[in-house]
């Protein structure tokens, strides 16, 4: 489907926009249409029903459908032509920024924050501390809980901007947002101790002192081993992890494997990459269906440099006959990392 949108002057410094909606079956590898007018812009597959990648000739100047399904499947259809290399990671995130600030529809808005998210991961450090920024500043004016929950952690998740860690630090001491939870809040604890390495034992000691129940101080002194910033014991640490009976309580196995893979400690932490790899099969022979997709996610997905790439790429290629299944859950799981 095509949802064309003409943009017109009525005279009055008014802009209306006037819309057609062609239907499309596509049956060979080409289809040609007659218009009467040439449109200001097309957007393929406006009501998100088409199933593939649809291409944008560009963005410049769209105007957003005022229908919530319309624009959803617009947002949905950038980022997938970002992902496809389509548009690159700047002009989406300003795109979706100047959207996120007129977006009233909660799940909307949530998701283009996800989508932010996405592009600001991949980008030079100078342009991803700006739009950290910029996030930051619409967490502080957000009017719609769930966005404004949605966007501190995607900061906490994945911050590396000094003056926005600070910001979290804030908030974290004085747990000062009603709308994050004990969870959240020992999650920012690990993530501060991995960002503010002088720091890190007052840290995590603070945030123990504020959890009662047994089985949550086992979990976290568990996992905040990994927050050391001594790299040895992070080797050691990562090691450990190569033994069966170390991964016995596989969320908590997957939580320090992430942490100690913190996109923060690249390149250092590249070493993990192969033998992480090599336990794969034993991770699928000795856990449940779903560890080996978890302990990927954990593993890849703070990873960016053109080092880990090269790691990963060269896994796949020497391994021609390894098990499908698995295979292709690497792909999946290194997909930003190789794309």
């Amino acid at each position: 489907m095509l949802y064309i949108n003409k943009v017109e002057n009525d005279g009055a410094e008014q802009t209306r926009i006037t819309t057609t909606t062609i239907p499309v079956d596509m049956q060979g590898d080409k289809k040609v249409i007659a218009l009467a007018k040439r449109p200001d812009y097309i957007v393929p597959n406006a009501d998100g029903s088409g199933y593939g990648l649809f291409v944008f000739d560009n963005f410049d100047n769209i105007q957003l459908p005022t229908d919530d399904l319309r624009r959803f499947a617009l947002a949905m259809n950038m980022y997938e032509n970002y992902l496809a290399h389509g548009i690159d990671a700047k002009s989406l995130s300003d795109t979706i920024h100047s959207w996120l600030k007129a977006e009233n529809n909660a799940l909307i808005a949530s998701q283009l924050v996800s989508y932010w998210g996405g592009a600001v991961s991949a980008m030079p450090d100078t342009d991803r501390h700006f739009q950290e920024q910029q996030m930051w500043q619409e967490y502080r004016n957000a009017t719609i809980a769930s966005v404004k929950q949605r966007l501190i952690r995607q900061l906490y998740n994945t911050v590396s901007d000094e003056s926005v860690t600070d910001s979290i630090y804030n908030v974290w001491a004085d747990k000062s947002d009603p709308l994050l939870s004990k969870t959240d809040y020992t999650q920012i604890a690990y993530r501060l101790a991995i960002l503010k390495p002088q720091q890190w034992q007052k840290i995590l000691q603070k945030q123990r002192t504020r959890l009662s129940d047994a089985d949550e101080i086992r979990q976290f002194d568990f996992i905040s081993r990994a927050c050391t910033p001594d790299v040895d014991e992070q080797q050691c640490l990562f090691n450990s992890l190569l033994k069966a009976e170390n991964r016995r309580i596989e969320p908590w196995t997957a939580s320090l494997l992430r942490l100690l893979n913190d996109r923060t400690r690249e390149p250092l932490n590249n070493r993990y990459l192969q033998p992480a790899l090599n336990a794969l099969q034993d991770v699928q022979r000795t856990g449940d269906i779903f560890f080996p997709g978890k302990w990927l996610s954990a593993l890849l997905s703070g990873h960016h440099s053109k080092e880990a790439r090269q790691i990963v790429e060269t896994f796949i290629s020497q391994h021609p006959d390894y098990p499908d299944k698995l295979m292709n859950k690497i792909k999946e799981n290194a997909y930003t990392l190789t794309r």
